[in-house]
């Protein structure tokens, strides 16, 4: 007997627990809000996207004009081979400023737009970075959630079946029970108390993960509501992959990617067109080139600067083998991601019909299985009905209880997916979701 007092303060210790863990509550969209601030993909993301529109910015500045400052000091030394004429040591001062403007270079304009088009495609891989976050934090959050549903139901069946332990052990003592009713209990009790364990188990796994994405220990999903309407989407599915197609962020990002492959295989072939440049320079000099004494004087220079390279052993051709390979693989991972879009397009819809329809059905579930225990219950107090029966519609409550959490979150997670899938999964999304838990 205080063995199974001892499992029922546990229980009931376990009750307390989860109570007060409850009282610290998140909602999806504030925690959403931690998960921006504390996730390391997408500051990582956000990283990858300053450092391209740097080198965007680099590019850029190739058409842009150019000054140099420079000067030169030097000590100089003039022997004679000669006996008449003194060696001479003098110092040298040379300064002067020189601007240029790349006129035409075409390899140049190829490698500015290359460099446009990857800092737009890092915009749209920060977008899609930012929406698959909402996805990756509400898989984290609705487990959490159906794990807590499998645990309180488990301690909910544990707890009666402690209570109805007790009792079949005294109806068995004064042989009002059979044994084999009495060793049915226990077993149910002892499989149970062991199915409890492996879900508070998973609830700490999930919680853990969930930890992760917030940066916080204190804070738990709240409950959810005890009417949830599903989610529906009626929508033809042709014409929403026709615009999911245009729309998702993924696929733009590498359609942007694309186009930036395309301009490096404009800059490698530019690469052996001529370089014009317009130069201007001013210099003050006192020291002649050939280390001898000069007067000082003033030199001024604008002209035009050609720079062809005619030869390069191959090098030229080498770049744009490259480039077009470079090229062929974005264009194939754009297929490949225009194919897995439209795959996870469709799994969503139909995900989203089948979790609606599993909602409703747990829902009349949990009513029969509810009125199935309460029944059996009142049979077994009126002495017809066997205990058994009482542990068959108690399990089968149990199930009820666990099936619609697991229903409403894939209903609820469905939806979410669906909305990222589209390009349109945003803070209102969450908090329409939110509304309906």
């Amino acid at each position: 007997m205080s063995a199974m007092l001892l499992r029922f303060c546990v229980s009931l210790v376990l009750l307390i627990v989860a109570h007060v863990a409850l009282s610290s509550e998140i909602t999806l969209p504030e925690a959403y809000e931690r998960a921006v601030d504390n996730d390391t993909r997408l500051q990582i993301a956000r990283h990858q996207k300053n450092a391209i529109d740097a080198r965007a910015d680099q590019a850029t500045a190739l058409m842009y004009p150019s000054l140099r400052l420079f000067s030169q000091y030097s000590k100089n030394q003039v022997e004679y081979q000669s006996v008449n004429i003194e060696d001479r040591r003098y110092d040298g001062l040379r300064y002067g400023a020189a601007i240029s403007q790349r006129v035409f270079d075409y390899s140049a304009l190829s490698q500015i737009r290359g460099a446009g088009a990857r800092s737009d495609g890092a915009e749209l891989t920060l977008k899609d970075e930012t929406q698959l976050l909402a996805v990756r934090l509400a898989e984290a959050y609705f487990n959490v959630l159906s794990a807590q549903g499998q645990f309180r139901a488990l301690t909910d069946e544990l707890t009666a079946l402690e209570e109805q332990v007790e009792q079949t052990n005294a109806l068995a003592d004064r042989q009002l029970l059979s044994i084999t009713e009495r060793l049915e209990v226990s077993a149910r009790r002892d499989l149970v108390e062991t199915q409890q364990i492996d879900a508070e188990n998973g609830l700490a796994l999930a919680e853990e993960v969930l930890f992760a994405f917030i940066g916080e220990r204190d804070l738990v999903p709240m409950g959810l509501a005890q009417e949830f309407v599903p989610f529906e989407i009626r929508d033809p599915l042709e014409p929403m992959l026709a615009q999911v197609m245009a729309d998702n962020p993924r696929i733009r990002a590498l359609e942007a990617d694309l186009e930036a492959a395309r301009s490096t295989i404009d800059q490698a072939w530019g690469s052996v067109l001529p370089k014009i440049d317009l130069v201007a320079t001013r210099q003050y000099s006192d020291v002649g080139f050939d280390n001898t004494t000069s007067p000082p004087r003033d030199t001024g220079y604008v002209g035009l600067n050609v720079n062809w390279t005619l030869v390069e052993g191959g090098a030229a051709r080498a770049r744009a083998r490259e480039a077009w390979a470079n090229f062929y693989s974005v264009e194939e991972q754009l297929k490949q991601a225009r194919q897995e879009i439209d795959r996870e397009l469709r799994s969503a819809v139909l995900e989203l019909a089948a979790s609606g329809k599993r909602v409703r059905a747990t829902q009349r579930a949990l009513e029969s299985a509810q009125a199935s225990f309460e029944a059996a219950t009142r049979a077994q107090k009126l002495g017809v009905g066997r205990v058994v029966d009482v542990l068959i519609s108690r399990s089968a409550l149990t199930r009820a209880k666990v099936g619609i959490t697991e229903a409403t979150v894939d209903n609820a997670l469905a939806w979410i997916r669906l909305a990222y899938v589209k390009g349109e999964l945003d803070g209102t999304t969450l908090d329409t979701v939110q509304a309906r838990l």
